[in-house]
């Protein structure tokens, strides 16, 4: 009885704006994506490691070692709910702070590893929650992950004792070259779960028609299309991405790409990395829809 109450009690403080995640791996266009959607009606905000950090906790906080997480105690559902208030009182709160007035939800881009992990368990909590998934070929991510600074085979000295830092970062360290069939095969299993909340997202195929692709995913996120959607296209997103859309093709109404990062791997990746890209992911990529080897 005390359970059934606390759950029905915490479900009242659902962030109902909550729209969408955006996961994969990092380097795999999660920021151009993100910055697409921010445009229209969804306001995105940037990755973090809070919710992966309160999915992890929970088994501390639980005493539940040894359960999965749709098996219901009080202890659980007092942590679920803790959860949702936390989401509503944060990240609830700066939406409504910050929004623009086209923006009626609110999501979050959240590439990496700890993120995949912690999906599952966000659909638990947030029911309506929607997610979309962006997959890269595995060798493109490489080479743009070896572009990016701190990123590949780099762990701060202050790793260990500063909390701030990206989980992530350890994976990346240690298994480099597997990291994006770890993200992956995480992912896979999301996918399979909740196969109509899922919308999968090859980055090659965002480029090749960005105007049909980002159409398509406005219709699954149930938002109005516009074409001002397309004009993060036109920007150069992060250190180590390329101008895909002249400003002025997008002004004329042409959306067609005319630079594109697809293919770096040839010009910037050794054979020495791309041999062990293939030995650890290339089961993982097929499943994907990557022939690497």
């Amino acid at each position: 009885m005390a359970l059934r109450r606390l759950t029905k009690y915490f479900e009242n403080t659902t962030a109902n704006n909550f729209e969408a995640v955006i996961l994969g791996c990092q380097r795999s266009g999660t920021t151009l994506l993100k910055e697409v959607l921010n445009t229209g009606e969804i306001f995105m905000f940037e990755e973090n490691w809070i919710l992966p950090y309160f999915y992890r906790e929970r088994w501390h906080a639980c005493g539940v070692w040894h359960r999965e997480i749709d098996v219901e105690t009080e202890e659980q559902a007092i942590w679920d709910g803790a959860v949702r208030m936390f989401v509503e009182n944060s990240y609830g709160v700066s939406f409504r702070k910050n929004r623009q007035a086209r923006h009626r939800f609110w999501g979050a881009k959240s590439p990496g590893l700890n993120m995949a992990r912690t999906s599952k368990y966000l659909k638990k909590i947030f029911t309506g929650l929607k997610f979309i998934i962006l997959v890269r070929d595995p060798r493109d991510t490489f080479a743009s992950m070896q572009a990016s600074p701190n990123m590949i085979s780099y762990l701060p000295e202050n790793f260990y004792r500063d909390a701030v830092n990206s989980p992530d970062l350890l994976e990346l360290s240690n298994s480099p070259h597997s990291y994006w069939g770890m993200v992956y095969s995480e992912l896979d299993v999301t996918a399979s779960l909740f196969p109509n909340s899922c919308y999968i997202m090859k980055y090659e195929d965002l480029l090749k028609n960005p105007l049909e692709r980002v159409r398509d995913l406005c219709s699954f996120l149930s938002i109005p299309f516009s074409s001002e959607m397309l004009e993060p296209f036109t920007r150069r997103i992060s250190n180590a991405s390329t101008v895909s859309m002249s400003y002025e093709d997008y002004l004329a109404g042409n959306f067609s790409i005319s630079g594109s990062a697809v293919g770096r791997w040839k010009k910037y990746l050794s054979d020495n990395d791309c041999s062990k890209i293939i030995e650890n992911n290339r089961l993982v990529a097929e499943e994907w829809g990557y022939n690497i080897s």
